[in-house]
Parts: C-alpha cells; structure tokens; sequence
C-alpha cells in the first residue's frame, strides 16, 4: 500500500486528522500553526476532497473563530499589546498630520512621531486621522470577516456539490 492509495481510501480520516492538527498547533507557536494550515489547504485542493461529514463542515468554519478567540485571550492575559504592528503603522500615518507622541494602547510604550517604522515609502506620503486602537481593531474584524465568509463559502461549495 503505497502513500496515495492510503490518501485514497482515508480522505475524511486524513482531513479529520490535519483540522485537529491544526486547532492543536493554535497552541505552540504560529510558525507551526501556519504550516499546520498551509498543509490543510493543500491537502483539500490538490486531493479535490469534500466536506463529507457536519464535523468536517463545522470544524473548518470554526477554525477562524477559534484562532481569533485563542490569540486575544492570550493577548489579554498576557497584557500583551495585541496587534501592536496596525497601531504602530496607524500613528506613523497619523503622525504626518499631528507630529504628537502618544501612548499605544495595552501597554506602555511610548511612539514618537521622528522615527521611520520600514513599512516602506507611503508611510511618508499617506495621512490619515484615525485613533490606532481603534483602527488596528477595525482592519482584525475585516480580517476575521473575510476569513469566515471563505471558510464558508468552502463548506456552501461542498453542500452545492451533494
């Protein structure tokens, strides 16, 4: 029995296998989750399987949600700053209107207006009044609601197919 033919005649198996994989590696590290998810993407498209079962259906709607939930727990409990890189990028924008520091939200450090962050050359020319915190959290929901409609719109395309 060779690797394809096991690929074959376990699909859901496989699947059931790399989704629970994959909620696991939420917890050890991202390089491992993203690898993780990568692995089950690949596995779906290129073997062409379908969601067969409701488990299979609801495990991948759920994993976004998942993710989203597990990361600003821990971000909470931490009292980390949860998505310091959109609010660093929304001060630097901010910046070339106010040229003011500020404090970011979740912790204290300290943004000064003087410094280039890399984030290329628009980071000069755009600009843009909008609170950070509020911001960074705008563009997770957009994230989180683009993720969600795609996971979805997966487990519809499988209910099509039956």
């Amino acid at each position: 029995m060779n690797f394809r033919s096991v690929l074959n005649k376990y699909p859901s198996r496989i699947y059931l296998f790399l989704i629970l994989s994959t909620y696991i590696t939420i917890f050890t590290s991202n390089f491992a989750f993203y690898c993780s998810l990568i692995l089950l993407c690949i596995y779906y498209y290129v073997n062409a399987h379908s969601l067969k079962t409701s488990l299979e259906a609801k495990s991948t709607v759920m994993l976004p949600i998942f993710f989203y939930v597990v990361k600003i727990f821990e971000a909470a409990a931490r009292n980390d700053l949860l998505f310091w890189d959109n609010q660093y990028l929304l001060q630097k924008l901010r910046c070339n209107i106010f040229q003011e520091d500020i404090f970011l939200q979740l912790a204290n450090i300290s943004y000064g207006c003087r410094n280039s962050l890399g984030f290329g050359i628009l980071e000069d020319i755009i600009k843009i009044d909008i609170d950070p915190w509020n911001g960074s959290l705008f563009i997770f929901f957009i994230f989180f609601i683009l993720f969600l409609s795609q996971t979805r719109k997966v487990v519809n395309n499988e209910k099509v197919k039956k």
